[in-house]
């Protein structure tokens, strides 16, 4: 056994600061913080009596390096920076925080775009550009956006606005308009207004959903105005905006303009309707907080936080947070907050309140408070109002515990149940293969990769079918597969650790036998078993086994086959329409080609690039006069 590492403590100074653990590769395995760098370095090496866990990371240390900060608080953003920068495995981390999403709203532009963004690495915080988020649900955001649409005058061409526009928020417009509202139209009167800049009224504008920027029939500084109030709608704010239509709705009335006060009536009913549905948390309408509940296992945990601002819930959310090493509570808190809010971007809480207070509260504090740009409190609530919200959470994030733990349960009985079916010892990394075209053309093979029953989506991959001419799904499907398992490729190591223990195909016995005759002429030692999983009765074929498997369709295992399937399916559409539009665009660049004739083109050659490089005489066959077009571009 090698020895295990240990640091000169006398080389390391009595200061605050950070350290990173390194292993024998030189991959930072752990970050940690310390008021005394020397100290924390000496509980780690000093003892001889540590936790497991912590044992086994000393195991793989090979090198310590620190760096020493002025202050605590310096140490502490320090530590989140290197954190982010090296996801270290054994730190506290939030799992799959790259697929949170956000909804961007940037004030910079003359005409605001509501967008979601994910990925919050790749996102750099900028003045006047507000995130809302993280949401850990993509049904949330799209419920989130479905009513801004529902309650706002929206345009929905204001990408295109910004980009043919040059004017600044505070620009004049050639009308004067009315915020909030669709200019009204007198009866019998059309909208066939040709737009602003070249830019088309949107359809919002025709259905009487636009504030009419697109029309040219309000300003910037007027579209500004309804963002605004999409920004507090979305901070928990929205009693000005209420009050602000009602006001409308009855002037309409009076002037007897009967189709716009019916416009703000339905924006009015809208909006009443989610804000019922915000319940009322604390009747104090100044109140911003962020309750927090946990509950903690051997391997993770689980946080559940509610959001109230303006004294609403106006969120809930649930993390899940990997636990690799024995932790204090207090430490715990700690680490747990600083995942979350490196998370957040945005629309910041003055309080909270938290099951146990963190490690070094004021630290805490003080970095929270220069992240938000206001004050922030931690506390741990003892009486009264904020303690039963505080216990309601924590039996919330028990109860999301509960139902994680027994969906990987579920998933966990589906794998064995199919080792045993199929006849295999274990199922860790499993594939399935789709081919998708259109009438023989654009035809794509899609690979997707489910590790330990759950979608693996870095091992995911594409392929263009390159020997199949037309309709040939299953020709295209042993074309994939040969390239996957093909033993050049294998020879490298690390494609041949990830060889599947399973491939799945959608089809019946004969699909299955005719992809066999294909894959038996690949010379690899261990060929992967292959099953197919048939449509219509759902039928599993194993070429092992002379009947055809038939499970209940309510059984986990057959479900998780479904998902797999489903999946590969789902991949391959997505990458078959991207590549046909592609090649479409590129088709409308050449002058006097439209879809029609591109679409010709790619039926008879493959692609664009093949009809390129065909003759003029081979192209006359297929498009006639337009083939000096193609020979000319």
């Amino acid at each position: 056994m090698d020895k295990l590492f240990k640091p000169d403590l006398g080389k390391i100074p009595h200061q605050p600061g950070c350290y990173l653990m390194f292993d024998k590769s030189g991959n930072v395995i752990y970050v940690g913080k310390a008021i005394d760098l020397r100290k924390r370095a000496a509980s780690y090496w000093s003892k001889a009596d540590q936790p497991i866990k912590t044992s086994k990371l000393l195991e793989k240390v090979a090198k310590l390096d620190f760096m020493i900060t002025d202050t605590e608080t310096e140490a502490l953003i320090l530590e989140n920076q290197l954190i982010k920068k090296h996801l270290p495995p054994y730190n506290v981390l939030l799992r799959d925080d790259k697929s949170y999403q956000y909804i961007k709203i940037d004030l910079n532009q003359p005409y605001p775009v509501i967008e979601v963004v994910r990925n919050l690495h790749a996102i750099k915080k900028e003045p006047r550009v507000r995130y809302f988020g993280p949401y850990t649900s993509g049904l949330a955001v799209k419920y989130t956006l479905q009513l801004i649409n529902r309650i706002f005058p929206l345009c929905a061409n204001v990408v295109e606005l910004n980009r043919v526009n040059s004017s600044s928020p505070s620009s004049p417009s050639p009308s004067s308009g009315r915020r909030g509202v669709t200019p009204h139209l007198d009866k019998g009167e059309h909208r066939t207004l040709q737009g602003r800049g070249g830019v088309k009224p949107c359809l919002n504008w025709h259905l009487g959903k636009c504030l009419g920027v697109c029309a040219g029939q309000s300003t910037s500084k007027e579209y500004h105005q309804v963002v605004h109030e999409v920004i507090d709608f979305l901070g928990g704010k929205s009693k000005d905006w209420r009050k602000y239509l009602r006001q409308r709705m009855e002037a309409a009335a009076v002037a007897k303009k009967f189709e716009e006060a019916l416009k703000l009536r339905e924006q009015l009913a809208a909006l009443d309707i989610i804000v019922a549905k915000q319940k009322v948390a604390q009747p104090d309408e100044l109140i911003s907080q962020d309750i927090w509940g946990w509950l903690i296992t051997a391997e993770q945990a689980v946080v559940t936080i509610s959001k109230i601002r303006a004294g609403k819930v106006i969120d809930y959310q649930t993390f899940v947070l990997r636990l690799p090493m024995e932790i204090n509570l207090d430490e715990f808190a700690a680490d747990a907050l600083m995942s979350v809010y490196s998370a957040t971007l945005d629309n910041w809480p003055k309080e909270i309140l938290l099951p146990h207070l963190p490690k070094d509260p004021a630290v805490l504090e003080g970095w929270l408070s220069n992240l938000a740009g206001h004050t922030i409190k931690i506390s741990v609530p003892q009486r009264g109002i904020k303690k039963r919200l505080s216990l309601l959470m924590q039996k919330n994030a028990a109860e999301q515990a509960s139902a994680k733990v027994g969906a990987n349960l579920q998933i966990k009985t589906a794998i064995t149940r199919l080792q045993q079916l199929l006849g295999v010892k274990q199922l860790k990394r499993m594939e399935a293969y789709d081919i998708s075209h259109l009438g023989g053309t654009y035809t794509v093979g899609s690979m997707v990769v489910f590790v330990n029953g759950k979608p693996f989506k870095s091992g995911y991959r594409r392929f263009r079918i390159k020997t199949v001419r037309g309709i040939d799904d299953y020709a295209s499907l042993g074309e994939m597969i040969y390239r996957r398992l093909q033993p050049k490729r294998l020879a490298d190591l690390r494609f041949a650790a990830n060889l599947p223990d399973a491939i799945l195909i959608d089809g019946g016995k004969g699909q299955l036998n005719t992809i066999l005759r294909q894959t038996n002429k690949i010379n690899i030692v261990r060929l992967p078993l292959i099953i197919s999983l048939a449509k219509r009765e759902e039928e599993i074929f194993v070429p092992t086994q002379a009947q055809p498997i038939k499970l209940s369709l309510s059984s986990p295992e057959l479900q998780l086959l479904q998902r797999l399937r489903d999946e590969a399916h789902r991949f391959a559409i997505t990458y078959q329409t991207a590549l046909r539009t592609r090649q479409l665009k590129e088709g409308s660049k050449i002058k006097g080609i439209g879809t029609s004739t591109s679409k010709k083109l790619i039926k008879a050659f493959g692609s664009l690039r093949a009809a390129r490089a065909a003759s003029l005489s081979e192209l006359e066959k297929v498009i006639g006069q337009k083939a000096k077009l193609i020979k000319n571009s």
